[in-house]
């Protein structure tokens, strides 16, 4: 029987969600929106939260990630739990 991995720091995800969505500003402001880097920061946005929502399951989302699309990364994380989880408990 193998050990389960260790779950990552949620908090630590939610504040590199936030960094990620920081970044995306820079690079509106620098005028470089869909610049490759943009869509780094979005992808790496989008992950951590998704991430994030994996492993808090039946939270609601905290208010660092609501804004932009970070509340749907979220449920996304949630459901995906849920469906990799849902049939455990049943023989």
């Amino acid at each position: 029987m193998s050990a389960r991995p260790a779950a990552p720091c949620v908090l630590e995800l939610i504040v590199n969600a936030r960094i990620a969505t920081f970044m995306m500003g820079v690079e509106i402001m620098l005028k470089r929106f869909g610049s490759k880097d943009f869509d780094r920061h979005r992808i790496d946005a989008w992950r951590c939260a998704e991430q994030a929502g994996y492993f808090s399951p039946g939270r609601s989302v905290p208010a660092m990630l609501r804004m932009y699309d970070l509340p749907d990364a979220w449920h996304h994380g949630q459901e995906r739990y849920a469906q990799e989880n849902s049939s455990q408990y049943f023989i």
